[in-house]
């Protein structure tokens, strides 16, 4: 009787183990699925640079998992719904993003943290950026920043339209950025940074309308004369007993009404 009960009992053992060995086997093939599933969507950052694996991924998603990871706040005007296929190793934060973006227009800082915009093109139809700001998880945008950025745009008339809305606004962060529209190779957006500028005030726009005062076209220096009649000071009466010496008469006559109206 006992033998008999050892034999049985063997044969439930055997049964159980065979069960378990195939159950193994199944979690075994699960888990190499879940892994291959995983190895073909990695991001991993590390020491200023990326790690990307990734097939059929959407652009959202992946820059989703990019902010995440590096910690950049990352602001899309444009739908990012088009998947990718990346396999990209180990290289730097702004190479890798270049490459991804190769087809868009984007602005990347290196702020602490950085910021990454993503922006129409500028043959987009829209009169301003903030009009197609899209909904997503990432990082939205307020307007002062998003007319800076329209300041960057290919578009002419955007550069133009968002440097009169900025001035406007009055801020004095934006000074540098009016400075560096007075040597844009459009017209009117010199001319737009000159108004902003006036609108702004402050001896550091004072000092960027000096620079206007040397532009090639004469409506410009006159612009930048009076301008500097506006806002006065000691630096701009400096400056504008400089433009006395305009090659061109209007600019000299301007100087000479800018002056007499500060005295």
């Amino acid at each position: 009787m006992g033998s008999k009960l050892l034999v049985i009992c063997l044969a439930y053992l055997s049964i159980i183990l065979q069960h378990s060995a195939s159950a193994q086997d199944h979690l075994h093939t699960s888990d190499q699925k879940m892994m291959s599933a995983l190895d073909s969507q990695i991001v991993l950052f590390e020491k200023g640079h990326l790690y990307i694996k990734a097939e059929e991924i959407k652009l959202n998603d992946l820059f989703l998992a990019i902010a995440t990871q590096t910690g950049i706040t990352i602001s899309p005007f444009i739908p990012l719904d088009q998947s990718v296929t990346l396999n990209i190793e180990w290289r730097p934060v702004a190479e890798t993003i270049a490459q991804i973006l190769r087809d868009h227009s984007f602005v990347y800082v290196n702020t602490n943290p950085p910021r990454l915009w993503i922006l129409p093109q500028s043959d987009t139809k829209t009169t301003t950026t903030e009009s197609v700001l899209v909904e997503s998880q990432l990082e939205p945008i307020d307007t002062d920043t998003s007319l800076q950025l329209q300041a960057l745009s290919d578009d002419p008339e955007l550069r133009e339209d968002a440097l009169i809305d900025l001035g406007k606004s009055a801020l004095q962060t934006t000074v540098e950025l009016f400075s560096s529209a007075l040597t844009d190779p459009d017209f009117r957006v010199r001319e737009a940074a000159v108004a902003s500028l006036s609108e702004i005030g402050g001896s550091e726009a004072v000092d960027a309308l000096t620079i206007a005062l040397v532009d090639h076209n004469p409506r410009i220096r006159e612009d930048a004369v009076d301008a500097l009649g506006e806002l006065g000071g000691v630096k701009a009466i400096s400056s504008l007993q400089q433009a006395l010496d305009d090659e061109v008469s209007f600019v000299r006559q301007a100087a000479v009404e800018a002056l007499d109206q500060l005295q």
